[in-house]
């Protein structure tokens, strides 16, 4: 069972290195500017389209990223969708992180 894991693991890390890889070496135009797709999934990650969801058109799963305070949302495909989710889970983990090392206010009585 512990094998299977670990190259289930493997496996995981292996397709988002070569999605990366591949986002790496692709253009994309934003806002009138041209940057590699990973930094375009990296910029609106970070301006806050940080749900992503599936819909369906007839038998084929659609992704977008989307901002729900916006109403917003960014079509995305192929390997933008895996990077995207990697990109969105270890942002979950990080954020978790930072919350659980933060001091707890202690209480005091009134």
């Amino acid at each position: 069972m512990q094998t299977n894991l670990l190259s289930t693991t493997r496996e995981a890390e292996r397709r988002i290195e070569e999605a990366t890889a591949a986002l790496e070496r692709t253009p994309v135009r934003h806002n009138g500017i041209e940057k590699s797709a990973r930094q375009f999934l990296d910029d609106i990650i970070e301006a806050g389209f940080v749900s992503l969801e599936t819909h369906k058109v007839g038998a084929v799963d659609r992704y977008r990223l989307v901002h729900k305070e916006e109403r917003r949302s960014y079509q995305v495909s192929g390997n933008m969708v895996d990077y995207a989710r990697n990109a969105l889970r270890v942002r979950a983990e990080n954020t978790l992180d930072q919350e659980l090392a933060e001091p707890t206010p202690a209480l005091r009585p009134s």
